[in-house]
C-alpha cells in the first residue's frame, strides 16, 4: 500500500470515530452507546462517515502535508 493511502486511512478512520462520537453525543436519541451499536442505521452511518473521512479529510491532510503548510479553498478548488 502506498504511502498516501496509508496516510489517508489512518486519518480517516480517526476522524470517523471522532465523527461518530460527536454525532452521539450531539444527537442522543435516548438510547445507550451498547443499544445504538446494534441497530444497522449505526453501522451505515459509520460506513458512509468512514468513506467520507477517508477521501475528503485524509486527502486534504495529505496535500497539507505534501506542500508543507495550511490548506486554502482556493488551494482545493483552484483550476488548472
Amino acid at each position: 500500500m502506498s504511502e498516501r493511502w496509508s496516510f489517508q486511512i489512518r486519518k480517516g478512520i480517526f476522524f470517523a470515530i471522532l465523527l461518530v462520537v460527536a454525532n452521539k453525543f450531539l444527537i442522543n436519541n435516548g438510547k445507550s452507546f451498547k443499544e445504538e451499536i446494534a441497530t444497522i442505521s449505526f453501522w451505515l452511518t459509520f460506513s458512509l462517515l468512514l468513506l467520507f473521512s477517508i477521501f475528503i479529510f485524509g486527502y486534504l491532510l495529505w496535500k497539507q502535508k505534501q506542500n508543507g503548510r495550511e490548506l486554502s479553498w482556493s488551494d482545493i478548488f483552484r483550476k488548472k
